[in-house]
């Protein structure tokens, strides 16, 4: 199938894979099909070992994501044995959660307006970099639905008060606010989106897969326990006992790059 007329498309480069939204003329809107798509991509990279890093990211320079395809919605609304859910329904493993739950390192490339669903699939990303023209925002209680992994998530994000605002209001907000609240890392020009953010993928897997990996879900504990219990909590294995740990301190000793096995 040629690109075009893919839903999703996927791209590995070296030890990164891109995840390309690709529906422009809806914004990227997430189908149910594209949910599908994504959820079952998502599921089978947490357990592919060649990948160490993850980009997503839309395509078109108007949306990363606008949400749920709110005219297949009201399409399935207007058929009675309709499951209005059915959307959200698609799978019992929802992008936002896939998204998050993955091992490595992930990177929201947002090159458009992000908002609703689109916006919760750059919130489950580890860093989000952003286009200057983008506006994000939250806008589901204005169409009589709950953004429910934004409402979760956003207040441990950024200041209560100012995520609040966000889910009550749904207004949305610039890049630079987004920036100046934390919610993003970096702004950058439009065109420079994905090149920034691949740049950063890259100096990810230049570093030992095992040790960025075990950092993540340390970091991820960290806002989740206690200081004491995450410090403490048993990750699985621990990468002192790893190959990569001995070729990190050879390769600084001998002032050379490392060549990391995974292992």
């Amino acid at each position: 199938m040629a690109d075009a007329a893919r839903e999703l498309i996927v791209e590995d480069d070296t030890h990164m894979r891109v995840l390309r939204l690709n529906r422009p003329e809806r914004r990227n809107a997430l189908s149910s099909s594209l949910i599908r798509d994504l959820v079952a991509t998502l599921l089978s990279t947490a357990s592919d070992r060649n990948v160490w890093a993850v980009v997503i990211t839309g395509t078109g320079p108007d949306a990363f994501c606008s949400g749920m395809d709110l005219k297949e919605a009201h399409a399935r609304n207007a058929e009675t044995s309709a499951d209005p859910n059915a959307v959200a329904a698609v799978s019992n493993f929802s992008p936002f959660e896939a998204l998050r739950s993955l091992p490595m390192p992930t990177i929201a490339a947002i090159n458009g307006t992000a908002v609703a669903g689109g916006l919760e699939l750059a919130l489950a990303c580890d860093i989000r970099v952003c286009s200057s023209a983008a506006r994000l925002g939250v806008p589901e209680v204005a169409r009589g639905l709950v953004g429910n992994f934004a409402a979760t998530i956003l207040p441990g994000l950024i200041p209560a008060s100012i995520a609040h605002e966000l889910l009550f209001t749904a207004r949305p907000i610039d890049a630079e606010t987004a920036l100046r609240v934390g919610l993003v890392s970096q702004v950058v020009e439009p065109e420079e989106v994905l090149a920034a953010a691949l740049a950063l993928g890259a100096q990810i897997t230049a570093n030992a897969p095992i040790a960025v990996r075990r950092t993540k879900a340390r970091a991820r504990a960290g806002t989740m326990l206690p200081v004491e219990s995450a410090y403490r909590l048993d990750l699985g294995p621990d990468p002192r006992d790893s190959r990569d740990r001995r070729e990190g301190i050879a390769a600084f000793v001998e002032k050379r790059a490392p060549k990391w096995e995974n292992a």
